[in-house]
């Protein structure tokens, strides 16, 4: 498995992952939209989509799937926050993923670690994912996809 992190020390085989993608290194691979109208533009670029805010139409999304990019669910906001917000961002990205896996869009999971003391091992980020309405065996390859979108 793979994982994109900003920290730029840590060993992948200390967390159980084949390799990390460091963010400063792969950052023009990634595109940064803010809502799904904006991402729409890009689904027949093969790259990754990294929304801003999770609120969805399921007609475009439907679209985008039959594209070639991929969206890329950024695991820190839920890692990196507490209380109300967590709760928030808990809900819209269950939901968002659960439009992704009933429609058969692609997605990818990343934790954006800052810091080596915060990156979380792979097993751990399944285990998230559960939290996100994902089978372990669906978490597994959202976080090998990350491979076939940086390479």
């Amino acid at each position: 498995m793979y994982d994109l992190i900003r920290a730029e020390t840590a060993k992948p085989e200390n967390f159980y992952f084949l390799k990390f993608y460091f963010y400063q290194d792969v950052k023009k691979k990634i595109l940064h939209v803010n809502g799904i109208e904006e991402a729409f533009k890009f689904k027949n670029k093969k790259s990754l989509v990294l929304l801003q805010d999770y609120k969805f139409d399921i007609g475009l999304m439907k679209q985008f799937g039959e594209g070639n990019s991929c969206f890329l669910i950024d695991l820190s906001r839920i890692i990196d926050s507490s209380g109300f917000r967590r709760a928030i961002e808990l809900g819209r990205m269950r939901n968002f993923l659960r439009i992704c896996t009933k429609y058969g869009i692609r997605f990818a999971l990343a934790s954006f670690a800052k810091y080596e003391f915060s990156i979380r091992n792979a097993d751990e980020l399944c285990h998230i994912c559960c939290l996100l309405g994902l089978n372990m065996g669906q978490a597994k390859f959202a976080l090998q996809r990350l491979q076939e979108y940086l390479d």
